[in-house]
């Protein structure tokens, strides 16, 4: 079993509500080992609030912090 390198929370997708401020439709959850990153998104079927009590739960667990990824540090990393 390889360390926990990292985990971070990523949003997916968002619209606008009616003040004008960014809501977050869905996310995931992505936790990286020295070779493998797995990845929890509300695409399978998990609600966000479901990956937010996930994150919290392995956060607290490992004594770790989650880091909160931008929309704009998920696009700068897939170009």
């Amino acid at each position: 079993m390889e360390a926990i390198q990292s985990i971070h929370k990523l949003p997916i997708a968002c619209k606008q509500n009616a003040a004008g401020e960014l809501v977050w439709l869905n996310s995931a959850l992505e936790i990286v080992t020295g070779s493998r990153k797995y990845v929890l998104t509300s695409y399978s079927r998990l609600t966000v609030r479901e990956i937010d009590w996930i994150a919290a739960e392995i956060s607290e667990w490992l004594g770790r912090s989650i880091e909160e990824k931008s929309k704009s540090e998920v696009t700068r990393q897939k170009s």
